[in-house]
């Protein structure tokens, strides 16, 4: 396609970008761009998932990646953080004004409203995306005091949010609970905005092993988002038929694995893995995964869709879409969080039979909804109409 004489050219502005991850959004977006022209993605060194600098990585196809420095932190929940975001948000303008009349489409991620702000300020001419995959302040598990001392600071973060996605021409959102709680910002047309669940690549399937007890994963961040307290106190409630696989890192990890000691539990720690043919290997010992939440207003996330990738039913305390779904459509068990006689009833609940059931509703669902081919041209067709309508 041609942007009046010329190619199209897409920025793709991504801090937490990585060419590994299975469900990447903006991998997957770049990717779709490439169709329509060649592609710059801006990203931090910093890796956030392993805290390290990323290794540097190229595609063999129309993408190019730029990588800023940025502040490296340790922890996910400090100052440091939001200093790198806040870095990184200002050398990312500072390059898209640099080069500003090069594109034709600037396609943002949510969070980090600051960047999104300022770069569709700086770009009224562009057709310009937004993609909301979490909303901050909302989703981050700040305590009611800390919300109720600094609310001014926490009303001008949210009201950055709001004024990024009044500025954007195509809103993107990874939940339909996100997309109602950003569309009454928009200010273009409702057909302009549009729900895509986070797209996946299957991962491989290997021969299932049944073991006799109930084997239950957790893949990501091990955080402050997430209710290990509560996961623990299930397994040791019921020793004898629970273990647990872990797989990842983060700022939460010593402690985990300290109380999976001092409880004596039945466990196995994995470390990252990002290895599609290893982590088949392990999640086909494992017959459910956690996705529970402590004090977010999440509504999906990454870690349910790459536990549906492998097939994998989940044991979920999120609201919003994925409890809706999971309820509706048989994809494993919600449990309240932080409740754990509700996620005892859980494990109670997943007998050999009905985590069968869960499972091959599970296949079924990521074949309509989340495979990455889908979702895919789905985006093709949105975001391709509207560059046709405007350049061609």
């Amino acid at each position: 396609m041609k942007a009046k004489g010329r190619a199209i050219r897409s920025l793709v502005l991504a801090p937490f970008f990585n060419h590994k991850a299975i469900s990447g959004r903006e991998l997957l977006v770049s990717d779709v761009l490439t169709r329509f022209g060649a592609v710059d993605i801006v990203t931090t060194r910093f890796d956030h998932y392993t805290k390290s600098e990323k290794t540097l990585y190229q595609f063999n196809d129309a993408r190019t990646v730029h990588y800023l420095p940025t502040v490296q932190y340790r922890h996910n929940v400090s100052l440091a953080r939001f200093l790198s975001h806040f870095v990184f948000s200002l050398r990312a303008v500072i390059f898209y004004l640099k080069r500003k009349q090069e594109y034709d489409v600037v396609y943002v991620t949510l969070p980090l409203n600051l960047l999104a702000l300022l770069v569709f300020a700086a770009g009224s001419e562009k057709l310009k995306v937004a993609d909301v995959i979490d909303i901050w302040p909302d989703a981050l598990p700040f305590p009611p005091l800390a919300k109720k001392t600094l609310f001014p600071f926490f009303y001008l973060w949210k009201k950055s949010f709001a004024r990024a996605v009044k500025s954007c021409d195509l809103l993107l959102t990874v939940s339909d609970w996100y997309l109602n709680e950003s569309v009454c910002f928009f200010s273009h047309a409702p057909f302009a905005a549009q729900r895509f669940y986070l797209g996946c690549s299957q991962l491989p399937r290997k021969a299932k092993q049944n073991e006799e007890r109930l084997t239950i994963a957790y893949i990501g961040n091990i955080g402050h988002l997430y209710d290990f307290e509560t996961l623990l106190a299930s397994l040791a409630a019921r020793p004898d038929k629970t273990r647990f696989f872990l797989i990842g890192d983060g700022d939460r990890k010593e402690w985990l694995l300290g109380e999976l000691a001092r409880l004596k539990l039945e466990y196995q720690y994995f470390g990252v893995v990002y290895h599609d043919e290893q982590l088949a290997e392990i999640l086909a010992h494992c017959d459910i995964g956690f996705n529970g939440y402590q004090n977010t207003t999440a509504a999906f996330s990454y870690k349910a869709t790459t536990y549906f990738s492998a097939g994998l039913p989940i044991l979920n305390s999120m609201s919003g879409d994925l409890g809706r779904l999971v309820s509706d459509r048989g994809l494993g068990l919600n449990f309240i969080q932080g409740n754990l006689a509700s996620l005892l009833g859980c494990i109670d609940q997943c007998s050999r039979q009905s985590l069968a059931v869960f499972a091959r509703n599970v296949e079924v669902f990521f074949r309509e909804e989340i495979d990455q081919e889908i979702i895919k041209k789905k985006l093709t067709d949105f975001i391709g109409g509207f560059i046709a309508n405007r350049y061609i």
